[in-house]
């Protein structure tokens, strides 16, 4: 598939999040708070990231730049002054790269309508799963991804897709261990970000805890407990504000807030940027798509 395309698809998807979520009054802060705070900044580093990431899936692995995680990172290119502040060549150029990179993951389906079969980790299963519903496990596991990782879920959580089956990978959940959990695809819909639109069939799931590229069974009683206590420790111990959100963007890479940016982040938030977010996703569907994807192509 040609990056036109994708792009197109991309410029889609995007519009489609605009205009069927209210991104402004997300949890804890809209993403729209979080790009602005972390943007210039955190733009200079993942960047570096993905430069030095090199081309073969096994090194993208290694540093944990997967395909959702890679494709949310498109967001921060969504604004004229960034493309502004980059340039031409340079924007055009890193952005291609993120893309290039997500569609070495994906293969050919990298928009992930069909739900084609992406590249898979080296799993081995060493104590097979009975087949369960996994709703409950799911549902809090989202939940928990969403408290490490708020406003970007897919910088602790990947989909990974065979020829029959999904696989959700929980990895960055302040746990001790990491979580698949493997579906029939079912009828399930997923955009370019991994925003789940419509689930899998999760009535009939087989649950492994991941350590070392290997899977073995668990204990579903223990593992709601272990996740419930976690969910627990973190309301408890936790300040969902701001400071939070963008330690937390900063950490998926492996990195810490510069001390440059300290001040940044006690700043007041710029009201004409929540207003011109608003004036864009009044714009009739259609357009929007068309403007994204002129930003972007």
């Amino acid at each position: 598939m040609d990056i036109e395309t994708i792009k197109l698809g991309i410029a889609k998807d995007i519009a489609k999040v605009q205009h069927n979520s209210d991104i402004l009054s997300q949890w804890p802060i809209s993403s729209v708070e979080a790009m602005y705070y972390s943007g210039p900044f955190f733009m200079k580093l993942f960047i570096g990231d993905v430069l030095s990431s090199g081309e073969s899936t096994d090194s993208l692995f290694s540093k944990k730049l997967y395909a959702g995680k890679l494709s949310n990172l498109v967001f921060y290119f969504l604004n004229e002054k960034v493309k502004e502040m980059m340039g031409d060549d340079k924007y055009s150029n890193t952005l291609n790269l993120i893309i290039s990179k997500i569609s070495i993951l994906r293969g050919p389906d990298p928009l992930l309508k069909n739900k084609g079969a992406t590249v898979m980790p080296n799993w081995s299963v060493e104590k097979e799963s009975d087949e369960v519903s996994s709703k409950t496990i799911v549902f809090l596991l989202d939940n928990l991804t969403e408290m490490v990782n708020p406003i970007f879920r897919s910088f602790g959580f990947q989909l990974f897709f065979d020829e029959n089956y999904v696989y959700r990978y929980y990895y960055r959940t302040g746990l001790d261990f990491n979580i698949v959990v493997k579906s029939p695809k079912g009828d399930m819909e997923v955009d370019y970000f991994e925003h789940v639109i419509v689930p899998e069939n999760l009535d009939s799931s087989k649950i492994y805890i991941e350590a070392d590229g290997k899977l073995n069974a668990t204990d579903l009683t223990e593992l709601n407990n272990k996740i419930t206590e976690k969910i627990r420790q973190l309301k408890s111990s936790s300040v969902f504000d701001r400071k939070y959100v963008i330690e937390q963007i900063y950490s998926a890479f492996g990195h810490e807030v510069p001390k440059e940016q300290i001040g940044f982040l006690e700043s007041p938030f710029p009201e004409v940027i929540k207003e011109s977010y608003v004036k864009t996703c009044s714009i009739p569907l259609e357009f929007l798509e068309k403007g994204i994807f002129n930003l972007i192509k």
